[in-house]
């Protein structure tokens, strides 16, 4: 593909050019014919050597076109090369959804001031963020066994979780589920 794009640049450059040194032929009053090839190489070289033979160009009657030539058969051409993107696609492991049933939840009701909470369908390794009703983070821990369990929580930790309201939430994070939110109620 390199290769190919390499003679068609060359060929691009090639045209370019060419039709460069038609184009200040046709301007110099000189004509360009397929059959005598381009015309300006005659009138360049004859301006060339007018002033190489000892005489200047205005005594011979020959303008000095070469310098004109010269400035304008410079061409420079510009091309924008494409190379298209090479995009790697990742499999992502979608996160499925918990089942209602398949939830940890609240083992017993939670007492107003008390400072052991009770789950229940813990899994091993999941992420429990327990808040309180304003949002604000009150514990966060991991679940080192599956099943039930119990934590507990400090005086102030007890007193933060009962704060703004008749509900707390925990939040669980489990590896290859999106994360849910449970709401325990606060009983008095």
């Amino acid at each position: 593909m390199r290769k190919i794009m390499g003679y068609v640049l060359g060929l691009v450059a090639t045209l370019g050019a060419a039709g460069a040194i038609a184009t200040t032929a046709n301007a110099d009053g000189s004509s360009a014919d397929a059959d005598s090839g381009s015309g300006s190489g005659a009138a360049s070289a004859a301006s060339n050597v007018a002033p190489a033979m000892g005489s200047s160009a205005s005594e011979s009657g020959v303008t000095d076109a070469g310098s004109s030539d010269a400035g304008s058969t410079s061409v420079v051409i510009r091309t924008w090369i494409h190379h298209p993107r090479v995009v790697v696609r990742r499999r992502v492991a979608k996160e499925k959804i918990m089942r209602a049933d398949a939830k940890m939840r609240g083992h017993d009701h939670y007492y107003d001031g008390d400072r052991i909470i009770r789950f229940k369908k813990g899994e091993k390794g999941s992420e429990v963020i327990l808040r309180n009703r304003e949002g604000r983070e009150i514990e966060h821990f991991r679940i080192r066994r599956s099943g039930r369990f119990e934590i507990k929580l400090s005086k102030r930790e007890a007193r933060e979780l009962r704060k703004g309201g008749k509900y707390f939430t925990f939040t669980v994070h489990e590896k290859g589920y999106r994360p849910y939110t449970v709401r325990y109620v606060l009983y008095k």
